[in-house]
């Protein structure tokens, strides 16, 4: 989304991950939407994640003590012997209390939500175009009788949960349990987001999951929390702006130091630029002082900030640097390109 200038007009071939927006269902991702929308132009699409709803699922199994004989009747997530192999397994056991009609569902929806993981899994190294097609012919059925069964649980009087759906006009107006933290919470967190749960079956560039991203802020969560959390929200949004940066690089196969040297670098040269057009006769890449001014909070603690009056004459906005294929090759021939402007004799030699 850096490169997008939110005062023009969207591109026609922007790509998807432009337009989506994979998730959980905390409402915060409501206002980016929103925000999106309101900085571009057009819509950003919400797809929930199914690992988190799996996720909830799986904990509920785990709290029901039941996980042991769930991931043995799975097997190889092959849905068609799943109750054969779940009936075996507790046949084997007489000793163990067999769950009822509907905690067994209850299971066999579990089993589903993990299968469709399983088959996007065969399915990644296909195309977009192959991905979608696949979707289509095989696992929108597995996300029909996902959402089937959960609907069979939530119409069950036993399961407790208010369900409200006007077959007559087909409208759902959501559901409700009334132990949101159990295993009915993980009922209705599916059948309130459907729609967005069903968002990847239109795209085949769009994930199930926001996995990947997830793993990619881990070392930084890891960091801040040994490091006894930031001191200052300046050290927050620096450190947040270098994760993003350095994940950027490792996804993309680029050396994040090697990144940084070629970057400043860049940046230096169009101040340096910026500086000629506009005729400023004096050379300096440094900010004026930033004058500290302390602040009282309600608490009455008192706390000294900074104030930038960075002038824009300096200004160099890192999104109008061409990064397009950019690879560890490519930072020398970067740092040589200099228009109209002459390297510093020591900064040719150590270039040479």
């Amino acid at each position: 989304m850096a490169g997008i200038d939110p005062g023009g007009d969207p591109p026609k071939d922007a790509s998807c991950a432009l337009e989506y927006l994979i998730c959980d269902a905390c409402s915060g991702y409501e206002a980016a939407a929103e925000t999106f929308e309101k900085c571009f132009g057009r819509p950003l699409t919400l797809q929930l994640c199914w690992v988190h709803a799996y996720r909830r699922l799986r904990d509920e199994i785990k709290r029901m003590g039941l996980y042991k004989a769930y991931i043995t009747a799975i097997g190889d997530f092959d849905c068609r012997h799943f109750d054969d192999n779940l009936k075996a397994w507790f046949e084997a056991r007489p000793g163990l209390t067999r769950p009822d009609s509907l905690i067994w569902r209850f299971l066999d929806l579990a089993m589903l939500v993990s299968n469709l993981s399983a088959m996007e899994e065969s399915a990644k190294d296909d195309s977009p175009e192959e991905i979608l097609e696949y979707r289509r012919e095989e696992v929108a059925g597995v996300v029909d009788a996902i959402f089937s069964t959960a609907k069979n649980i939530a119409e069950d009087p036993r399961s407790h949960i208010t369900y409200k759906y006007d077959r007559e006009h087909d409208l759902f107006y959501g559901c409700r349990a009334s132990d949101s933290a159990g295993w009915t919470g993980a009922i209705c967190y599916l059948l309130n987001g459907e729609a967005r749960l069903r968002t990847f079956l239109l795209d085949g560039s769009v994930s199930i999951s926001n996995s990947l991203a997830e793993r990619s802020l881990r070392p930084s969560a890891v960091h801040r929390n040994t490091s006894f959390i930031y001191k200052t929200m300046s050290g927050h949004q620096a450190s947040a702006v270098l994760e993003t940066l350095r994940m950027t690089c490792k996804l993309n196969g680029v050396s994040f130091p090697d990144y940084l040297c070629w970057l400043t670098t860049e940046v230096k040269f169009r101040c340096e630029e910026r500086r000629l057009k506009s005729g400023i006769t004096f050379q300096t890449f440094t900010a004026p002082p930033e004058p500290v001014e302390e602040i009282t909070h309600d608490d009455g603690a008192k706390e000294k900030v900074r104030f930038s009056l960075f002038d824009d004459r300096y200004h160099c906005v890192t999104d109008d640097i061409p990064t397009e294929g950019l690879t560890p090759v490519d930072y020398l021939a970067c740092r040589l390109r200099r228009a109209n402007l002459d390297l510093p004799p020591e900064e040719d030699e150590d270039l040479a």
